[in-house]
Parts: C-alpha cells; sequence; structure tokens
C-alpha cells in the first residue's frame, strides 16, 4: 500500500483528507515542519507523496518544500500543494522549488484523487524510463565493444 503524508496545520483539514485517503493508502500525518522533517528524516521508508498546506504555523510549506528537495533521500518525492487560492506567482514559485501539483483547498475528493493517482503514474513512468535507459547504455555498450573488436 502507498503510503502518503498530510502536512497541515488544521486539524480538521487532517482528519478531512484522512478520512477521504485511508482506504486507498497508508496515510501520516504531521501539523508543523518541524514534525514533518522530524517524521520524514526519521522514517526508513520516507512516503510516496506528500500533500502539503501552503501556510503552517511556524514556518511556510514552501520553506519545507527547499528542505525536502534539498534531502537526496527524500527530493524525488512528489508534492501536491493544499492551497487557499490558486495564485501564477505562488504556482510559479512552487514549481521553481519542485511542487509537483496544487489543489485548492476545501478539497474536492475526485479531483485530488486523480491528482495523486496521475503522480504515481508519473513516478512510475520515471522508474521505466531509467531502467530503459540502463538497458540501452548496456546495448549501445555492446555494440561499441563489437564495433571495436571487428574494426
Amino acid at each position: 500500500m502507498k503510503k502518503i503524508m498530510v502536512i497541515d496545520d488544521d486539524t480538521t483539514t487532517l482528519a478531512i483528507l484522512r478520512a477521504l485517503l485511508d482506504k486507498e493508502y497508508k496515510v501520516t500525518t504531521a501539523k508543523s515542519n518541524v514534525q514533518a522533517l522530524g517524521s520524514l528524516q526519521s522514517s526508513p521508508v520516507p512516503p510516496d507523496l506528500i500533500l502539503l498546506d501552503r501556510t503552517l504555523v511556524g514556518g511556510s510549506g514552501m520553506e519545507l518544500v527547499k528542505s525536502i528537495k534539498t534531502t537526496p533521500r527524500l527530493a524525488l518525492i512528489p508534492i501536491i500543494f493544499l492551497v487557499e487560492q490558486m495564485q501564477e506567482d505562488l504556482q510559479l514559485e512552487g514549481h521553481l522549488n519542485g511542487v509537483d501539483d496544487f489543489i485548492q483547498k476545501p478539497v474536492n475528493a475526485e479531483l485530488l484523487k486523480l491528482k495523486i493517482r496521475r503522480q504515481f503514474d508519473i513516478c512510475e513512468l520515471k522508474k521505466e524510463n531509467e531502467q530503459l535507459t540502463k538497458k540501452l547504455n548496456k546495448v549501445k555498450a555492446f555494440i561499441s565493444a563489437i564495433s571495436d573488436q571487428i574494426l
């Protein structure tokens, strides 16, 4: 079962998102940057996706994104930003810092589930691409070795 971490300082939002996702995913929660980073760094297996509120008590969601994306073990985890309003400047800053997608609060359950599945599909495609690239490089090396022997 895939694991999703929800980070939001609003207890109601955490409860709603847990209820929406609990049947399909293992959901963990955190209420602050400090709690989230502590959990992410201490967990032997990081989450497969993070839902992160933009505004948190004691720090911004964007600060946490930067911390996550500069930690090699965590950098590839997709992040969906939970926002009150979709603003172009926020989306630009988010994408530049590694946010993968955005969803507006209050969350539409079907849209959220679709965005989560899409991020998991993208991750699978990236893994497949990496494996195919490795195979291609082996074939290229083999052809090069044969070519060198022939010439």
